[in-house]
Formats: C-alpha cells, sequence, structure tokens
C-alpha cells in the first residue's frame, strides 16, 4: 500500500474543482476487508460514494454544493482518479477544504497537493495533524493584484473522464 496520493485543487469564482488520484490498492481499505474484495472493486466508480464522503468544501463560512463527481482508472500507473466539482454559492473570500481519507488506518498517510488559482499554483499537503487546509482567497488575490477569479468550465467530455457521474 502506498501512504501517498495526489491532488490538484482548481479555485475559481464559481466554485472549486478538486482531482484526487489514488493507487487502485489503496482503495481496497475502504471496502472494509481487502481480502474480499471482488473483480468489480477494481473499478473507479465502485468507490465513487466512499472517495466522495472523505471531501467536505467550505465557502466564506458555507458548505458548497457538489455538482460534479467523475471516476476514471489511470491504467498507465495502477491508480483511479476522481473529480469533484463544487458551486459554492456564499462567495469565496475564504475558503476550507478538509479531506479525511486513510488518516485512521495510516496516520502518516499524506496527500500531496497543489492549488491553482488566479495564475498562482501552491503546493501544500494534507496529513493527520493538518487536514484542513485553510485559503485566504481574498487576501491573496489582493497580495497578487488580481481583481477576481475565473470561472471554472464544465470537463465532463468521456475521453477525459469515464465512469458513471453522480450528485
Amino acid at each position: 500500500m502506498s501512504g501517498f496520493t495526489d491532488t490538484s485543487i482548481q479555485i475559481a469564482a464559481t466554485g472549486v474543482r478538486i482531482i484526487y488520484s489514488v493507487p487502485a490498492d489503496n482503495l481496497l481499505e475502504l471496502a472494509g476487508d481487502p481480502g474480499k474484495a471482488s473483480p468489480s472493486s477494481a473499478l473507479p466508480f465502485v468507490y465513487l460514494e466512499r472517495v466522495k464522503a472523505g471531501w467536505q468544501v467550505e465557502a466564506s463560512g458555507e458548505r458548497c454544493l457538489l455538482s460534479q463527481a467523475l471516476s476514471r482508472t489511470l491504467e498507465a500507473v495502477g491508480s483511479h482518479q476522481y473529480q469533484f466539482t463544487f458551486v459554492c454559492p456564499a462567495g469565496m473570500r475564504e475558503l476550507s477544504i478538509r479531506y479525511s481519507l486513510f488518516f485512521e488506518k495510516w496516520p502518516d498517510h499524506e496527500n500531496f497537493v497543489r492549488v491553482f488559482m488566479a495564475g498562482q499554483r501552491q503546493r501544500m499537503r494534507f496529513t493527520a495533524e493538518q487536514p484542513t487546509l485553510s485559503i485566504p482567497v481574498a487576501d491573496l488575490l489582493r497580495q497578487w493584484g488580481v481583481p477576481r477569479l475565473g470561472v471554472l468550465r464544465q470537463r465532463s467530455q468521456p475521453s477525459l473522464l469515464s465512469g458513471r457521474a453522480s450528485t
């Protein structure tokens, strides 16, 4: 089992897109008893609900709404990828993103994160000690001299992400 996962977080005026990649073997731990995993458990959509439950996004103190959830297999690297798009009606002054997968079984687990916002990139990580990232969006935009955020574009092409969509 790998103790590492990888995430890309894109922040825009309309919301947040999370693209989360995880080794397929790690997902067997979410099944409860990895020794009893069925052949269908190798499919990423089997874990979509569990992976989705491991993420929470809040903006300006209010929970953001999940508008899209997709999954696909990354066969070349033995991983699955999940894409979650959240709409944040309360605005994007301050953003809080919580990740809670795998810390209970693997306290040393780390999720490496790249945050993209207003043409800038920041590297962060989720750990058991820091499962929540707080991003002061308005303050950062002011520091960078950026008047406002751009807009998230819908990415639902089957060739990019296939599987079952869920809301």
